[in-house]
C-alpha cells in the first residue's frame, strides 16, 4: 500500500513523529528528513518539495507538511501555501488539516502545531502533555519562570513554553542538562533520558494522530 510522506521544519519533530506514530501504531506513513543541499526550517518546504519530484514521490499517495505556528498562525501557514505554490505541480490546502487536490504530484495537507490557529509550537504541545509523575520537576520550573519574571506578556508564549520545556529536560537529564527536545522520548539511563517526559498516549495529540491515521488510510 502506498505511504504518506511527512516532512517537518526540525530535527524535534521529526523524532516526535517518529515516535508517535510507533506509539499509536499508525501505519503506511514515513518520515522524510533533509537531504543533499536541503535542510530544516519553516522556510525549507519549497526545496524539499522540489527535491521529492526527484526521488519518486509519486509512489506516495500524498504528503503531510508539520510546521509550527510561532507568534503568527496566519502568516506561518500562508508562507507553507506560497513555498507549496512555487514549488509547482502540487495541490495547494485552503487551511490546515485539509488535503489539498492533486495536482501533477500527490495532494498535500499541512498541520500546524500546536493546533489550527493557535500561537505556539512543538514545545506548547509537549509542555501541555507533560508527564504528572514529574510533579515536582513541573512546580520548580514554574517557581524559576516566576523568579525571572517569565510569563506571557514578558516573553510570549512561544519562547515561554521552550524555556520552560528546556529546563525541564534539563532538570529530569541529570545525566546530559543539555538534553534537547528531540531526544526527550529517548530512553538513555545513563543520561537521565527515561522516554516518558512527554507521554505520546496523551489526548493532546490525539487530533495529530488521527489526521495521520486517517488520511494513511483513505
Amino acid at each position: 500500500m502506498p505511504t504518506v510522506a511527512v516532512i517537518s521544519e526540525g530535527q524535534a519533530d521529526d523524532e516526535f513523529l517518529k515516535k508517535l506514530i510507533a506509539v499509536r501504531r499508525l501505519n503506511n506513513l514515513e518520515v522524510l528528513g533533509p537531504a543533499g543541499e536541503e535542510s530544516y526550517g519553516r522556510g525549507g518546504f519549497q526545496v524539499r518539495l522540489e527535491g521529492l519530484k526527484l526521488k519518486g514521490i509519486e509512489k506516495h499517495k500524498a504528503i503531510v507538511i508539520v510546521a509550527d505556528n510561532d507568534d503568527d498562525p496566519r502568516s506561518a501557514f500562508r508562507s507553507i501555501q506560497n513555498q507549496i505554490r512555487d514549488a509547482g505541480g502540487y495541490g495547494v490546502p485552503e487551511k490546515p488539516y485539509q488535503v489539498s487536490g492533486r495536482g501533477e504530484y500527490p495532494p498535500v495537507a499541512v498541520v500546524m502545531l500546536p493546533a489550527s490557529g493557535e500561537q505556539g509550537s512543538l514545545d506548547t504541545l509537549c509542555w501541555s502533555a507533560a508527564n504528572e509523575k514529574y510533579a515536582l520537576h513541573l512546580k520548580c520550573v514554574g517557581a524559576i519562570a516566576e523568579c525571572i519574571g517569565a510569563d506571557e506578556r514578558t516573553w510570549g508564549k512561544v519562547k515561554l513554553a521552550k524555556l520552560k520545556v528546556q529546563c525541564l529536560l534539563s532538570s529530569i537529564c541529570k545525566g546530559d542538562p543539555y538534553t534537547p527536545l528531540k531526544c526527550a522520548w529517548w530512553v538513555e539511563p545513563a543520561k537521565g533520558r527515561r522516554g516518558d517526559i512527554f507521554p505520546l498516549d496523551n489526548p493532546v495529540f490525539n487530533p495529530i494522530a488521527e489526521f495521520l491515521h486517517r488520511i494513511a488510510s483513505s
